[in-house]
């Protein structure tokens, strides 16, 4: 589960079979606002997610090693091709363009 940047946005998804991506409007501090699921083509439950610096991407991982880039305001995945350099609030995903491995 993750705010985005603009604080508008709230993402996340289920730990259980093949999970789609789920987003919530924050109206106010005190209230939630329309919802709306987002199908990314993960295969295996997701285990983490990343916002875009902008708040339109989702960058989210599977517990089957898959990496799938979301746009939300087109609510459908884009090319891992066309996403390499957006800047992300933060990586908290195990794989992706930042994640260096160790040989």
């Amino acid at each position: 589960m993750k705010i985005s940047p603009d604080g508008k946005l709230i993402a996340f998804g289920a730990h259980g079979g093949a999970s789609k991506l789920e987003i919530v409007n924050i109206v106010n501090s005190e209230k939630f606002g329309a919802s709306y699921e987002i199908n990314c083509g993960l295969t295996s439950a997701l285990l983490h997610v990343d916002w875009s610096l902008d708040s339109s991407i989702c960058v989210v991982n599977s517990q089957a090693y898959e990496l799938k880039f979301v746009s939300i305001p087109g609510k459908k995945n884009i090319a891992s091709s066309a996403a390499k350099d957006i800047e992300f609030a933060s990586w908290t995903c195990k794989i992706g363009f930042p994640v260096q491995g160790v040989f």
